[in-house]
C-alpha cells in the first residue's frame, strides 16, 4: 500500500469531518445530510483500518488548510 493512498484517505476523512462540523453549526442542521456524511466518514475509516491497520479510534481530528 502506498503512502499516497494513506494521505488521500486521511485527507478525505478530514474533509468529511469539516463538512459535518459545518452542518452541525447551522441553525437548523439537515439531519439527513449529517447521516450521509457520517456514513461516508465511517466507510472511509473502515477502509483505512482494513488497508493499513489504523483503528478509527486512533484518528485525531485535525484541520486541513485548503488551497483556494
Amino acid at each position: 500500500m502506498s503512502v499516497k493512498l494513506l494521505k488521500s484517505l486521511l485527507f478525505k476523512i478530514s474533509q468529511i469531518q469539516m463538512q459535518i462540523e459545518r452542518e452541525q453549526q447551522r441553525p437548523r442542521a439537515d439531519w439527513l445530510r449529517l447521516l450521509r456524511l457520517k456514513k461516508v466518514r465511517l466507510l472511509l475509516s473502515e477502509r483505512l483500518y482494513l488497508m493499513f491497520g489504523i483503528p478509527p479510534h486512533r484518528l485525531q481530528p485535525c484541520r486541513v488548510n485548503q488551497r483556494r
